[in-house]
């Protein structure tokens, strides 16, 4: 009986340590998440002023052809 009770413990131990890297394996991949979510707004706001810029020096082209 004393046998099956340390079995289930070791058991118990094997779940628990199973739920922290489990855990610990969803927070690195939402950190990586995360980082690529930041680089793709960074990249996004970038083409936002670029584009901009890219507006008016088309005016600016267009006005000293016409």
């Amino acid at each position: 009986n004393d046998i099956s009770g340390n079995a289930d413990g070791v058991t118990g131990l094997k779940a628990l340590r199973i739920v922290r890297v489990t855990r610990v394996l969803k927070v690195v991949r939402l950190m990586r998440v995360f980082r690529f979510v930041m680089a793709f707004r960074t990249l996004i706001t970038s083409i936002a002023f670029t584009l901009k810029s890219l507006f008016w020096a088309l005016m600016l082209l267009l006005v000293i052809v016409y």
